[in-house]
């Protein structure tokens, strides 16, 4: 199955992405709230 080895590395990939996306979002809103 080349699909599943194909797409294994994305599902291994997007939890990390994810966190990433969420650790940048919690970071700009400290900073839009230290900026009031």
């Amino acid at each position: 199955m080349p699909l599943l080895l194909s797409v294994l590395p994305l599902l291994l990939l997007l939890p990390s992405l994810l966190l990433l996306f969420l650790l940048l979002l919690a970071l700009l809103l400290c900073c839009a709230g230290s900026r009031h």
